[in-house]
């Protein structure tokens, strides 16, 4: 994993008391589908190994500390506010209830969810335009094609919920 559990419950709202298997699992998915989408596969598995093999660079450092990891805790979060909302058991989807604490209703945590999406969006654009003029630091990424990563490009009509017709960049 790019980030443990401890970062995340340390640095978010995140309790405590969640289990780790439900947050495991979000950061696993988080990283295997957003942030691989981002960096590319070729940059995402050579840090899984650098930092397996312990042998991180500080551009590997500086990208993971400013970029990567502030970008999986908004993203985590926003997973987790319908992940955390319900349980699968045999007798099918079960809300926790607790007599000291109120569920959040599905309206406001919509709201927060986008609240965080839109944090993890702007970390997303950050990373990509760093990426886009720090190639040359990461070895995966020479002789790429970095179009992707151009902010022009960041929301498309397939990131917006608002699509106003024609090519997309085109005036």
């Amino acid at each position: 994993l790019l980030i443990s559990e401890d970062t995340i419950k340390s640095n978010t709202t995140i309790s405590d008391n969640l289990e780790g298997k439900v947050l495991y699992s979000t950061i696993q998915r988080v990283q295997d589908i957003k942030l691989q989408a981002i960096i590319g596969t070729e940059l995402y598995r050579g840090l899984q190994e650098r930092i397996v093999n312990n042998t991180l660079t500080d551009a590997d450092k500086y990208l993971l500390d400013v970029f990567i990891q502030p970008f999986l805790l908004e993203s985590i979060i926003a997973d987790l506010y319908f992940e955390s909302a319900g349980q699968l058991h045999n007798a099918g989807l079960i809300q926790p209830n607790d007599q000291h604490y109120y569920q959040v209703d599905r309206d406001n945590r919509l709201t927060l969810q986008e609240q965080h999406l839109n944090y993890a969006d702007q970390y997303k654009k950050l990373m990509q335009q760093y990426l886009s003029e720090n190639q040359k630091l990461y070895p995966e990424l020479e002789g790429t094609d970095l179009d992707y990563l151009y902010p022009e490009q960041l929301y498309s009509a397939a990131d917006c919920p608002i699509w106003l017709g024609g090519v997309v960049g085109k005036k």
